[in-house]
């Protein structure tokens, strides 16, 4: 060889050996590969809004809550559902008004500092819910909702989606599709 570097020759690409010829190999076995190691699952939570009526702990799923507000001016609509206030105006966008307490079969109490409007999404359209005050998000697990107990009053156990439990505290989760029925 002259000038040039000198490469190690590659032997011919081989065809490929046909199934069952010996030296061909066998296919791996196609077993679903585990997703998880060991025992462990995923923990899926759920994240709800909590707001307090009277001295009780409710909460709503969060994804259903477009926005919290002060009490602005309401305008009363005549002959409407005696759970409902009346109308409000969100960014030019008019929201009927829902006294929660009402709903819920809580006596009324008038609005102070505290009291909050809750902005909802039902099927497109805004509600305000008006509740006495919010409190923070809470991260549920499944395993830590329960039916709602039989103790509950029949006259609203509709309303409820069931109760959530962490340590110590406890919401009564509410069914939004079911607290706006009929309104």
């Amino acid at each position: 060889m002259s000038g040039g570097s000198s490469r190690p020759s590659r032997p011919p690409p081989r065809a490929p050996l046909a199934k069952g010829e010996p030296g061909a190999l066998a296919p791996a076995p196609r077993t679903p590969r585990p997703l998880f190691r060991g025992d462990a699952r995923p923990v899926v939570t759920i994240e709800y809004l909590g707001f307090h009526l009277d001295q009780e702990e409710y909460a709503l799923p969060l994804p259903t809550v477009r926005e919290i507000l002060k009490v602005p001016t309401i305008t009363e609509v005549p002959r409407a559902p005696v759970d409902v206030l009346g109308i409000i105006s969100v960014r030019g966008t008019v929201v009927t008004l829902v006294d929660l307490r009402r709903r819920v079969g809580l006596p009324e109490r008038p609005f102070d500092r505290r009291t909050r409007v809750l902005v909802v999404d039902r099927a497109g359209e805004q509600m305000g819910l008006v509740v006495d005050s919010v409190s923070e998000v809470v991260r549920l697990t499944r395993a830590q909702i329960e039916e709602a107990p039989a103790v509950v009053g029949a006259k609203h156990a509709e309303l409820l989606a069931g109760v959530g439990r962490h340590g110590e505290s406890m919401w009564v989760l509410l069914d939004l599709g079911a607290v706006l029925a009929g309104i």
